[in-house]
């Protein structure tokens, strides 16, 4: 017969090496199929007063926020900012694969867009007991833009629009930490974090995230959407 001390030892000795095993998390990322964007200028057959009057009324009463109007320098400088980045960028997708247990999921979700997950860790003395938190992705998208606007004669005048880029991830959530026996011992809550990345029109952007956001490494191109919404303003 095992002495009750002896069995406490036991129990504590299984504890610590763990039987429960672990669940486990592989992430993978695809970059961005869109091109870079070239085509964010337009020639439009009207005089400069005539587009550039309309435009600035236009973008007035759109989502953008005018900073600065300088028709003598022919420069139009706006903010934007939105909730839905994924209408404008695109920045790869990720692929999350989840095990736990008899629990087998995959998540598929474009990094630009809000999505959620769980994800395994480990914990412990031995760091080789069960951790499992449910994480939230909000995505944000903020920036500039420069509208230049510039006669070519007196009938024909040139739109181009320069865009800065802002894309941001933050990523909330709460997890349960397991015992050896696969027991839920403690809740906890996962540190807010955010990652970024910034790019321009035509030009790509990439940023190492380390273990937050969607990957190691990402890399955001512009649509092209948000360039052609201002060069329809300026036209007819």
């Amino acid at each position: 017969m095992i002495s009750r001390n002896r069995y406490e030892g036991f129990l504590l000795l299984l504890a610590l090496s763990g039987c429960a095993t672990p669940g486990a998390s592989k992430l993978d990322y695809s970059p961005p199929k869109v091109p870079d964007v070239h085509n964010n200028e337009v020639s439009i057959d009207e005089s400069f007063d005539v587009v550039w009057d309309r435009l600035v009324g236009r973008l007035a009463t759109g989502f953008f926020v005018i900073n600065n109007i300088d028709k003598a320098s022919r420069l139009i400088n706006v903010s934007f900012s939105s909730d839905s980045p994924e209408n404008y960028v695109d920045c790869g997708e990720s692929t999350r694969k989840f095990s736990y247990q008899k629990e087998e999921k995959t998540y598929v979700y474009n990094v630009a867009q809000d999505s959620a997950y769980k994800v395994a860790s480990t914990w412990g003395p031995n760091n080789n007991l069960p951790n499992i938190a449910e994480v939230s992705r909000d995505a944000s998208l903020e920036g500039r833009i420069n509208v230049y606007v510039a006669p070519q004669s007196s009938n024909e005048t040139k739109v181009s629009a320069n865009v800065k880029y802002i894309l941001r991830v933050t990523t909330t959530g709460t997890g349960v930490a397991f015992n050896a026996f696969g027991t839920p011992v403690q809740q906890f809550t996962v540190p807010s974090s955010s990652s970024d990345v910034s790019f321009t029109t035509g030009e790509s952007g990439s940023k190492n995230w380390g273990t937050g956001g969607s990957g190691d490494s990402v890399t955001c191109r512009a649509k092209g959407t948000l360039e052609k919404s201002i060069l329809d303003m300026a036209r007819l």
